[in-house]
């Protein structure tokens, strides 16, 4: 699933899904999707060196970014409390009626994000991204960080991964062999879950 595969999913990446199974996150819940469990690819596209070209870059991307889930949810899930999340609910309310009345259309606001993430991708930088995390750079990475690749047992298998991906994924999540705390941790919460073939083996 992919925004050509499906106009209505809100992200900008792509996913595999087993077929037979169901799996709707709660912020998905109203979406009308027909999603399952997956395992979700995240695209690193170029980004500009420096100067206005990058300051550029990266506002447009999480500009497009934001404005097509506000296009569809109008509940995201916030990583805050209190007033300011009353607050930033109500403006989102606002901003999705405004942009369903004004039929602002998923394809317009696709295109112009592709256009942002993808403008350097024909010409040599010295860094990718993975724009559409929680900020446009959380998931850079130098290309001297991320060649050559290396092969890493995973499980059952071998995988690609980073030269240098302890470097990354210090980056993203600081001590990241260390559990944080309750209060911390994060999950995407089902709204519907089913295994299909394998509802009957999967024990709570």
């Amino acid at each position: 699933m992919d925004i050509d595969e499906n106009i209505k999913f809100p992200f900008y990446n792509a996913e595999f899904i087993r077929k037979g199974t169901r799996n709707v996150p709660v912020i998905f819940k109203d979406l009308d999707l027909d999603m399952g469990i997956d395992v979700a690819l995240y695209p690193f596209d170029n980004v500009a060196d420096k100067g206005i070209k990058r300051k550029w870059q990266l506002f447009s991307v999480f500009f497009w970014h934001k404005v097509r889930i506000l296009r569809d949810i109008d509940n995201p899930v916030l990583a805050m409390d209190g007033w300011k999340k009353k607050v930033v609910l109500a403006t989102c309310v606002v901003l999705n009626r405004l942009l369903r009345i004004t039929h602002f259309s998923r394809k317009f606001i696709n295109k112009r994000y592709l256009s942002a993430a993808t403008r350097y991708n024909n010409i040599k930088t010295k860094s990718v991204s993975s724009f559409f995390a929680t900020t446009p750079l959380e998931c850079q990475i130098d290309l001297d960080e991320l060649f050559p690749l290396q092969k890493k047992k995973f499980e059952y298998m071998y995988v690609n991964v980073p030269a240098r991906n302890e470097a990354l994924l210090t980056r993203m999540y600081g001590d990241y062999m260390t559990i944080p705390p309750k209060e911390k941790q994060k999950n995407h919460v089902s709204y519907i879950l089913e295994f299909g073939e394998f509802d009957d083996i999967i024990v709570d």
